[in-house]
């Protein structure tokens, strides 16, 4: 398994010491693609820090809510249930020149099968970055992306 900090903390040692930290404590599924191969995959999340004797920062209500952000947002005339806004997480296999091979919904969201038909129809129609390994091949792998249905105002 491999870490890396997407967006620094300003300070080197904590930054290295995060990932040492999750490396260690985390527990991962091995990634496996639709046909149940050994494959590659990205996770991202937040992490905050605490000194000790101090209190850890107050989040803003809501503010959990929002993370991770989405990687698509869409306008709609309509949600189900009147809702007017609604999050669904798709899993995809991006191949190795950055398009999705495959979509599907997440074990969460798999009863939104209409909302999960458009999210992987949008989904497909991106050209995402093209993942590389060490030696600076292109490698297929799997991602989640989350995609927010907004209803227009």
């Amino acid at each position: 398994m491999q870490c890396g900090v997407t967006r620094t903390s300003g300070s080197a040692d904590l930054d290295a010491q995060t990932c040492v930290v999750l490396v260690r404590r985390a527990k991962f599924k091995a990634a496996t693609d639709e046909q149940g191969n050994s494959t590659y995959n990205i996770w991202s999340g937040a992490i905050n820090w605490t000194l000790p004797g101090q209190q850890p920062a107050k989040i803003p209500a809501g503010a959990l809510n929002r993370l991770p952000q989405s990687d698509i947002e869409l306008q709609v005339q309509q949600l189900p249930d009147g809702a007017l806004e609604k999050s669904i997480t798709v899993i995809t296999r991006v191949d190795t020149s950055g398009h999705v091979a495959f979509c599907e919904g997440s074990k969460n969201d798999r009863d939104a099968v209409k909302l999960v038909a458009v999210a992987c129809a949008q989904a497909s129609a991106l050209s995402l970055d093209v993942t590389k390994d060490n030696d600076g091949n292109p490698i297929s792998m799997i991602r989640s992306l989350r995609v927010t249905f907004k209803v227009a105002a």
